[in-house]
């Protein structure tokens, strides 16, 4: 058979309401669709998804009652936007099987559909995500080829209680398997006895050309030079350092809102923050980075469109009790592949950091370049041999 002619199914987190899970779909998808394959993401929706993505919520007790009221209906233009704008951008950029999914038992006939059936990237593995279910471990019989690419378990330890003989025994079945960061390659190994080599691979949005994602962003929005603010969750942290290095700079900071729970903490805590309230779609988020001076941001994919756009960027991770501080792995485990493992510091250390000293971008696309040519083999090695 030509192996340009296998019919690919990706299973990944591509309803989330999340740039970087959108994103990363978009790009393993176009870079495989480039490399002369037939792909589609395989449209899976767990039923729960309406709970998670649900604005409101749903029991009727006094402080629910009272939650949707003062704090969630405030948010319902914008919440309704940001789920259209994501809509849309599945609609079409991603290459949508006809057939929906919405529970783990309807996969079988997935070995009938595809011939290679990638798993990933994104946290698909990580046990504590509210999106991960069964299904992301592919529990059907072996006919279509099973691969794990760049798979995140993020904090996960693999000793959960999940974590028993059958969820072991769903990883041994897949073919290849490799995870987006190196503590992961290493507790899956741990978790699987070392049975089965778990290599370290890049995430999609790092391994696809960065003119994917030139050609789909939107003009530029914001049009003095700004800071770029992105976090999923906003801290204390996050946002004092974004004030600190816009008043050494002089330039204003610009930021998205990215849930519910941003939305709130904005309300609050925005002074000298300016919120784009009606840019909310990927493209828009990709316009914002690619056009900042600088990126302050505590997230994965927030810290690689910076790498991908070439930005001056801090990626913020907090201090602990006693003045450490607390690693974010994953972004710690990609900044130390590209040799560049300042740029992850605490809110005091943006007070005090060099700003002449410029991130080297032609030494990190030299070790980038290393990392995606061995990502790609991994990844065609398992879909063709």
């Amino acid at each position: 058979m030509n192996t340009k002619n296998l019919r690919i199914g990706i299973l990944t987190f591509h309803k989330s309401i999340n740039y970087g899970s959108v994103l990363q779909a978009y790009a393993l998808s176009k870079t495989l669709k480039d490399a002369g394959y037939s792909v589609e993401i395989i449209d899976y929706e767990p039923q729960r998804y309406e709970e998670i993505y649900s604005l409101y919520l749903k029991n009727n007790s006094l402080h629910h009652v009272l939650s949707n009221v003062l704090k969630r209906f405030p948010y319902r233009v914008a919440y309704k936007n940001r789920v259209n704008a994501f809509k849309n951008f599945r609609q079409t950029y991603l290459p949508l099987s006809k057939e929906k999914y919405f529970f783990d038992s309807d996969l079988e006939v997935l070995n009938d559909r595809y011939d290679v059936l990638i798993v990933g990237s994104d946290q698909v593995w990580n046990v504590f995500a509210y999106d991960c279910d069964d299904a992301y471990f592919l529990p059907i019989s072996h006919k279509a080829k099973k691969i794990a690419y760049a798979v995140s378990i993020n904090n996960a330890t693999f000793t959960e209680r999940r974590c028993d003989d059958r969820l072991r025994s769903l990883i041994m079945d897949f073919d290849a398997v490799s995870s987006r960061e190196k503590s992961g390659c290493q507790r899956l190994s741990g978790f699987l006895n070392g049975s089965k080599e778990i290599i370290n691979t890049l995430d999609p949005t790092l391994l696809a050309d960065p003119k994917v994602f030139e050609s789909i962003k939107s003009a530029r929005i914001v049009k003095e030079p700004y800071i770029f603010l992105y976090s999923i969750s906003f801290s204390d942290d996050v946002i004092a350092s974004a004030r600190s290095l816009s008043q050494r700079t002089g330039m204003p900071v610009y930021t998205l809102m990215t849930s519910l729970k941003s939305y709130n903490y904005l309300q609050h805590n925005s002074d000298k923050i300016y919120i784009l309230k009606n840019h909310l779609s990927p493209e828009d988020f990709l316009s914002f980075i690619s056009n900042a001076e600088y990126v302050v941001t505590n997230s994965f994919h927030g810290t690689a469109f910076s790498l991908l756009f070439e930005k001056q960027f801090y990626s913020i991770c907090p201090n602990k009790v006693d003045g450490t501080k607390k690693y974010d792995e994953r972004l710690y485990s990609i900044l130390t592949h590209l040799g560049i493992e300042d740029r992850l510091i605490s809110m005091d250390e943006v007070n005090i950091s060099d700003l002449s000293k410029k991130i080297d971008y032609n030494n990190v696309n030299t070790k980038k370049e290393d990392l995606v040519a061995n990502s790609r083999k991994f990844l065609y090695d398992a879909i063709e041999v």
